[in-house]
């Protein structure tokens, strides 16, 4: 593979989660945009990355998370190819880093630090990358219980050792000249010596506090550079933890879901098991038709089939339905252990959070510490050592106005000015030194208050370090819990579904009563249609022999009269079948196999029964309005064959039109006709009505028909209607279960499900869609927060999300374009 183009390089942060210390990956950016990760330039990605960190941590115990501004994951390759995420976790200018852990700050068995400056520059620019992306090595082995402990943090200088001589004087270097002259050494009178030796003490001074001063400064970076790190093992723990509410999220919204699922499913379930007796004994009150128990009778049974009940096998469900409620009872139990530990996990929180709070406010009283107390003492230390090395330069100063002629250094004899100066000199000094002496002691002092302090540091790193494992080790046992939890909630889930396949015969057994009703109207429909249709068969063929007959004799009228006179011809000829037979239909006959294998589980309708009472009187029923039912025995006997058929087959038709329509009634919830006559009929009984006296028989008929023919009326009127409606929630379910996904149009039925809180704390909701991303329901067009929205568009806005909550209200990437839909609800829970 070719390397890429030079480029210049820049550097990836990795935090050592574990330590807290940066490390600093060496990136390249191709000509192509590519990015390539170390020396070896190979590609940017998520096991390259680990093969370049095992000199941290090896490849097999490595952790990786990425987040910031999104929950903390473990990273993919696309994740580097954002460019935003790169930037964020790049720093450009920067000298590369060897890929191991910064050099320590101190030396005795410390664990490694970043160097002051990085610390002090991440320090500095914390807050202003708090919204960036990070990336936290974590090490699995060290996760372990028996992992081993860290070793101690020390910070040094543990101590700073004062000089006991001073440094070269300048006062002899002065007095002996240039470096080259090679002039026998001067002995200076004893009173030179004397200023000789206070110069020699101030340099002794100034030493001991330029050594107290490195060690103050040595001190304050340790102490810089192990704060960071404890901010950075903060930061890192509040990933781990982020990365936990991720998956401790999931398990709760997971857990809401089913637990609603539950609730809907088992509360039936529980009703249908505790009152299955009560059910049973619905069966057993309900009789069978006469019919069927004549065929289960005939059919070599017990002859004892009277009741539903006895078509169940009462014992085999009965055994079934106590074998489900154990089911239920064990798996309402293993709800209610579900329900404890999802409890438990959330619970923890709480007392997670408030630890990680306690070890923040710590390690922000350690940076204000380091800000203000120490910062004060490193700056007192350093204006001490500026007196010190000014009252130095003034001692030099003094010492050589008084030895600076070397003749006069030399002499024994001293002039009397020379002695003067000399004691005006050890005045001066005298003097200085009193000022000076407190000096060095206040600044052991401010050192003795540094090491303590930055043992301190020390003592609180190393216990970040065991607390950081801990904590770790917390999260890692609750993500383990958490996979556990699901687990059960997957297998309950499925525990469930198996139990509703299993109430499924006992729901049958509830059911039986209806399905019953519905069996008989379903009967009684296919035997008026078998009727019907053979009817209209035999009407047919009636008509066709008719016609043929009426044919036969035409044909035989002109045969034997004009026909007669015709030629040879005409019929060799001209027409050949002149003299045939018009052709014979003979339709197939019907098949009543079905009509003889369905019970004759309904009685005599009521316009049957109204008939022969009526021919049996001797009268004529009267036609009454238009569309009567029934015509005057003579008159049917008047017509011929064909009519009749005719009549037959309309009056079969209507009854199986009667049949049907009955049905859909029944089905809808109201009365049926048939209910009509019965109560009718309970009344005439109840008033003492005599049918059998011929003098009112035709005019009670009258009366009874009219008033049948209108509850007839009545009820096709509401059949009809039900119709209607029937046909239009038909239609407008068709309509409405159509749900666009890949387009929007206004009249399209869309799906919005909620994604969040927005605005006022109220959800929004997008679109159910396939790629047509970025459609929001307008919250006008709805009331609360329910679970979904189902509504018809009637109204599409194009905006464009800008910077700020009130144009960008669905926190979407500045300039991305979203539509805002308004719609005039359909459905919501």
């Amino acid at each position: 593979m070719s390397k890429p183009a030079p480029s210049p390089p820049t550097h990836m942060r990795v935090v050592n989660a574990m330590n807290g210390t940066v490390c600093r990956l060496t990136l390249f950016i191709g000509d192509a945009g590519n990015v390539y990760v170390g020396e070896d330039r190979s590609p940017l990605t998520v096991s390259n990355l680990r093969r370049h960190l095992s000199a941290i941590v090896p490849v097999g115990d490595q952790i990786l998370l990425l987040g910031g501004p999104t929950p903390y994951k473990v990273p993919k390759d696309d994740s580097f190819r954002d460019p935003e995420v790169l930037t964020s976790l790049c720093t450009d200018g920067e000298i590369a880093a060897p890929l191991v852990p910064e050099p320590p700050t101190g030396t005795e068995g410390g664990i490694a630090s970043s160097p002051p400056n990085a610390a002090d520059a991440d320090a500095d620019a914390r807050s202003s990358t708090r919204a960036l992306h990070r990336l936290y090595l974590f090490s699995r082995a060290a996760l372990t219980v028996h992992g081993p402990d860290p070793p101690p943090c020390v910070l040094g200088p543990k101590t700073v050792r004062l000089p006991t001589e001073p440094d070269p004087s300048p006062v002899t270097h002065a007095l002996r000249g240039n470096p080259g002259d090679a002039s026998p050494p001067l002995t200076l009178s004893p009173l030179h010596q004397a200023l000789e030796v206070y110069e020699r003490q101030f340099m002794l001074q100034m030493c001991r506090g330029r050594a107290l001063a490195d060690g103050a400064d040595l001190r304050m970076e340790a102490c810089r550079a192990c704060i960071s790190e404890q901010r950075n093992m903060s930061d890192a723990l509040r990933a781990a933890a982020s990365n936990l509410a991720n998956h401790r999220n999931n398990l709760v919204r997971s857990h809401k879901e089913f637990s609603a699922d539950f609730e809907r499913r088992t509360a039936p379930h529980l009703s249908l098991l505790d009152n299955f007796e009560g059910v049973l004994a619905a069966a057993g009150a309900v009789s069978l038709h006469p019919a069927l128990s004549l065929r289960a009778a005939a059919s070599g049974g017990s002859g004892g089939v009277g009741t539903l009940l006895d078509t169940v096998p009462v014992e085999k469900e009965r055994h079934w339905a106590a074998q489900c409620t154990t089911s239920h009872q064990r798996l309402a139990g293993l709800f209610g252990q579900l329900e404890a530990d999802v409890r438990r996990t959330v619970d923890d929180r709480d007392e997670e959070g408030r630890e990680d709070d306690e070890w923040d406010s710590a390690i922000k009283d350690l940076r204000r510490r380091l800000d203000t107390e120490a910062s004060e003492r490193l700056a007192s230390q350093g204006r001490r050592l500026d007196v010190l090395i000014r009252n130095h330069g003034e001692s030099v100063r003094i010492v050589m106005g008084v030895i600076g002629n070397r003749s006069d250094a030399t002499s024994v004899d001293m002039s009397s000015s020379s002695v003067a100066d000399t004691q005006h000199a050890f005045a001066s000094l005298e003097d200085l030194s009193r000022n000076h002496a407190e000096i060095v002691p206040s600044m052991e002092s401010d050192d003795v208050w540094l090491a303590a302090f930055t043992a301190e540091v020390a003592d609180a790193k190393t216990r970040a370090t065991l607390q950081v494992r801990a904590r770790l080790r917390q999260i890692s046992a609750a993500q383990s819990r958490i996979q556990r939890v699901l687990s059960e909630l997957s297998v309950l889930r499925e525990a469930l579904q198996q139990q509703c396949q299993n109430l499924v015969h006992l729901e049958h057994v509830r059911e039986l009563p209806g399905a019953y009703r519905e069996f008989l109207a379903e009967v009684r429909r296919r035997r008026a249609f078998s009727a019907a249709f053979s009817s209209a068969v035999a009407a047919v063929a009636e008509r066709a022999a008719s016609m043929r007959g009426d044919e036969t004799r035409a044909r035989e009228r002109f045969l034997r009269g004009p026909g007669r006179h015709l030629m040879p011809a005409f019929f060799d000829v001209f027409a050949p079948t002149l003299a045939s037979p018009p052709p014979l239909y003979a339709p197939p006959a019907v098949d009543t196999a079905e009509l003889a294998s369905l019970p004759d589980c309904d009685g005599e309708q009521a316009l049957a029964e109204v008939l022969p009472v009526a021919e049996e009187a001797g009268g004529t029923v009267e036609q009454g309005n238009a569309g009567a039912l029934i015509e005057s025995a003579s008159t049917v006997l008047e017509g011929g064959a064909a009519d009749r058929a005719v009549a037959e087959a309309e009056r079969a038709a209507m009854l199986y039109e009667n049949a049907a329509l009955r049905q859909v009634v029944e089905r809808m919830g109201a009365k049926p006709p048939r209910s009509y006559v019965e109560e009718a009929r309970a009344v005439d009984k109840a008033r003492g009505a005599d049918f059998a006296e011929p003098v009112d028989s035709v005019k009670k008929l009258r009366e009874r028909m009219e008033e049948l023919q209108r509850d007839l009326d009545v009820a096709r009127t509401e059949g009809s209607e039900c119709k209607l409606e029937l046909k239009e929630v038909r239609e407008l379910a068709q309509r409405e279960a159509k749900i666009s996904h890949s387009s929007f149009r206004v009249g399209d039925v869309a799906l919005f499900m909620p994604t969040g809180r927005g605005i006022g704390g109220r959800r929004t909701y997008l679109a159910f869609h396939s790629s047509c991303p970025h459609r929001y329901l307008n919250n006008d067009s709805i009331r609360g927060n329910p679970d979904y929205v189902l509504g018809r568009i009637v109204l599409q806005e194009e905006h464009v999300a800008g910077q700020g909550r009130e144009s960008n209200p669905f926190g979407l990437h500045r300039g991305t374009k979203f539509l805002l839909l308004t719609v005039e609800v359909v459905k919501v829970p």
